[in-house]
C-alpha cells in the first residue's frame, strides 16, 4: 500500500511539473526513430528526429498544447484577490507575541546533571579486549 501511494504522489508531481508532456514526447521520439531509421537507415533517423526541421503530428501537438497552456486567461478571482489587503485581515494584538512572565515556564528538576557524576571520564575503567 505504501509503494501505491508513493507512486501515485511521483505521478502527480510529474504531471504538476508538467512532465506528462515529457513522457509523450520520448514516446513520439521513439516513434520517429524507428519510422525515419526504416526509411533512411539509423544515423540518418536520429539525425532527422532531433533536428527540429522534421516534426511528427505528435510532437506539433505537443508544442500546441504548451503554448495553449502557456496562454490561459486570468480567473476572475485573481483580481480580486490582488484587490484584498492583509493588513487588515487580522487584528494585530491577536498575533503579536507577549513577553512570557518568569513563572510561565519552570525547567524540570530531572534535566540538571548529578552533581556527583563526573561528566568525562580520563580513561576506560577496563582495558578493551583483545582478540588471540
Amino acid at each position: 500500500m505504501r509503494t501505491l501511494r508513493l507512486i501515485l504522489v511521483l505521478i502527480g508531481c510529474l504531471h504538476l511539473c508538467g512532465g506528462h508532456y515529457g513522457v509523450i514526447q520520448m514516446f513520439a521520439w521513439g516513434k520517429m526513430i524507428v519510422a525515419y531509421s526504416a526509411e533512411k537507415g539509423l544515423t540518418k533517423g536520429v539525425k532527422a528526429t532531433f533536428d527540429g526541421d522534421h516534426p511528427c503530428e505528435i510532437c506539433s501537438s505537443i508544442a500546441k498544447a504548451k503554448k495553449d497552456e502557456s496562454k490561459s486567461p486570468e480567473l476572475p478571482w485573481k483580481a480580486e484577490l490582488k484587490k484584498l489587503e492583509l493588513k487588515n485581515l487580522f487584528p494585530v494584538e491577536y498575533l503579536a507575541a507577549k513577553k512570557p512572565r518568569s513563572g510561565d515556564f519552570t525547567p524540570p528538576d530531572h534535566l540538571e546533571p548529578d552533581a556527583g557524576l563526573p561528566l568525562f571520564r580520563k580513561s576506560p575503567d577496563t582495558p578493551p579486549p583483545r582478540l588471540g
